[in-house]
């Protein structure tokens, strides 16, 4: 079988899914525990912007 992504996830799993928790997600909790330097931060946010954007 062939996979077209691999998905990173953590041991935490989600209140409303009830699986295990995507890396982004654990990044945006790692954001509001302001477990991050503002370095760490603004890299994630950077790289959270161009994983949403749409293709051009």
């Amino acid at each position: 079988m062939k996979y077209k992504y691999m998905r990173i996830q953590g041991r935490e799993d989600s209140y409303i899914t009830k699986y295990p928790k995507g890396v982004f997600s654990l990044c945006w909790n790692l954001i509001r525990d302001e477990q991050l330097t503002s370095d760490e931060k603004e890299m994630f946010i950077s790289i959270d912007d161009w994983v949403q954007r749409e293709p051009s």
